[in-house]
């Protein structure tokens, strides 16, 4: 068979599957370096004594000073995204991630409004550690038992019914001709 027969069959072969089944195209997105926001990544070592708050506001100053020194010296940078890290010890964590566009900064340059803080930040850095509460000091009070005693009851005893007094209207069954035994609540 001759070459060039055989690549046009296939091209046809290939044409006629194209109308059959459509294929869609596919866009691909390419990330552009002027539209994408700038992102800046600080890690702030904490001072000895430095309580969280002082680090979070430390923190604060400083993703607002390179927001501004960002849109002051780069005109083309439309959306700012900072980081900040607390180090402590060598234990890294991020405190706070702040990101604005230029308008909205220009618009209202007050950080916390741009902010998302991590609220466990202060336990992983090691600044609030959970307190442990000591036990009360051991002292003489005397102190109820679990079990209280038991103290014990008084238990029915076998005691002799106490007879009535004999009257003329009620008397002793061995009068009236019915042995003692009959009569015995006992007997039966």
């Amino acid at each position: 068979m001759n070459y060039s027969k055989l690549l046009s069959t296939a091209a046809i072969f290939i044409f006629s599957l194209s109308a059959i089944f459509p294929v869609k195209a596919q866009r691909l997105a390419q990330v552009n370096p002027a539209n994408s926001p700038r992102q800046i990544d600080v890690t702030l070592k904490t001072q000895e004594n430095q309580t969280f708050n002082q680090l979070i506001q430390q923190a604060e100053l400083e993703a607002m000073s390179l927001i501004e020194q960002e849109f002051a010296t780069n005109s083309s940078i439309t959306e700012i995204a900072v980081t900040i890290l607390g180090d402590r010890q060598g234990q890294q964590v991020p405190l706070l991630f702040s990101r604005v566009s230029r308008t909205d900064w220009q618009q209202q340059p007050i950080i916390r409004q741009w902010t998302k803080y991590f609220a466990t930040s202060a336990v992983l850095l090691g600044f609030n550690q959970p307190q442990r509460t000591p036990a009360p000091p051991a002292q003489n009070i005397p102190r109820t038992p679990l079990n209280p005693p038991i103290t014990p009851t008084p238990s029915p005893t076998n005691s002799v019914p106490q007879a009535a007094p004999i009257s003329p209207n009620n008397a002793p069954p061995a009068a009236s001709g019915a042995s003692l035994e009959e009569t015995d609540p006992g007997y039966r």
